[in-house]
């Protein structure tokens, strides 16, 4: 798992925000935003399918995305603990082969089961893996739950891990 890398550019460059638009049906003309970089501006429209937002202090109206806008004001992290359950890893796309099994509070394994533990700022969402097989890797709490998780341990987080859902 030491091996994984920066490869996604601009994507991976701002982390997975909380609190995102789910439809594009939800860029309303007159609706304050933020965008993943914390900027903050009014959406003028939808064109082409992404929404048209003049953000403050620039003088261009920018497209963005309707997933990577939130409700201006809305927390990037929406609850103080992790959901229990499997977390499974993507990365560039694909399947990491990293699942995070959250056991609790404190809690967690990894795919091949070895335990450690992990603590999480409730204020800031940011992770701290304080033993186990993540020990060392950066990570933020991030809505859906899901987990943000860099393993060279810098804040830009290019591994998304999305609780598993239950069929």
């Amino acid at each position: 798992m030491k091996y994984l890398i920066l490869i996604l550019g601009t994507v991976a460059s701002f982390p997975v925000a909380a609190a995102e638009f789910k439809k594009i049906d939800e860029c309303v003309t007159g609706t304050r935003v933020m965008d993943r970089k914390d900027r903050t501006g009014v959406v003028t429209g939808v064109s082409n399918g992404m929404c048209k937002v003049k953000f403050e202090g620039e003088a261009k109206e920018s497209s963005s995305l309707h997933w990577m806008l939130r409700p201006a004001g809305s927390s990037v992290v929406t609850a103080d603990k992790l959901a229990n359950g499997v977390y499974k890893c993507y990365h560039s796309g694909g399947y990491a082969f990293i699942d995070i099994h959250i056991d609790g509070p404190n809690a967690y394994r990894d795919k091949n089961g070895k335990a450690g533990r992990y603590s999480l700022d409730a204020k800031s969402g940011r992770i701290v893996f304080e033993s186990g097989t993540l020990k060392g890797a950066s990570a933020k709490l991030f809505n859906g739950p899901k987990i943000g998780l860099n393993m060279t341990g810098q804040n830009v987080y290019n591994t998304t891990c999305g609780m598993q859902k239950k069929s």
